[in-house]
């Protein structure tokens, strides 16, 4: 005797029918965000590793920074130079201590005839917004933490000295 609470065969079939597709689904769903994550952090990663600008200027993990650098010769910046056509390449500095290095890639045009010409790059990895000339005295204005680190630095070389007796 058949008890009434138990569905038929029939029913049971289609039921697990059903759920079959739903799960397929559910599963090519998440399957397909996974994969499009992993392709998309693993382009941003390649774009960092191999300096493309255009990747750069999308990555969400990456923070623009001001860096600065010496600007080279006439010669090498200018616009009507074939060979380059006025982009040229440089290490900037990233912080005032100078421990943090980016290589970028960049045109600025020619030396406005300022004295002692340096670069300032607001960068985002190799993709850079602004790249302006300014005077080393400028630098000198925007980064007193460097003419005051160093003071710092000296005193607690002077204050372990003492700690440790060599000036006893």
């Amino acid at each position: 005797m058949k008890k009434d609470k138990e569905p038929s065969l029939t029913t049971q079939i289609d039921h697990d029918v059903r759920l079959k597709s739903r799960y397929r689904r559910w599963t090519f769903g998440l399957g397909g965000l996974i994969v499009l994550a992993l392709v998309s952090i693993s382009i941003l990663c390649w774009g960092y590793y191999k300096g493309i600008g255009t990747i750069d200027r999308f990555d969400l993990f990456l923070s623009y920074k001001v860096g600065y650098t010496k600007l080279p010769s006439e010669k090498e910046i200018s616009p009507n130079n074939k060979k380059n056509n006025g982009y040229w390449t440089a290490w900037f500095t990233d912080n005032t201590m100078g421990n943090e290095w980016t290589k970028l890639i960049l045109t600025t045009g020619l030396n406005p005839e300022v004295k002692d010409p340096y670069v300032m790059a607001y960068h985002k990895g190799s993709y850079v917004k602004v790249a302006r000339i300014v005077p080393h005295t400028y630098i000198n204005q925007t980064a007193p933490i460097l003419k005051f680190g160093t003071k710092i630095i000296r005193f607690c070389v002077i204050m372990i000295k003492i700690r440790i007796g060599v000036f006893l």
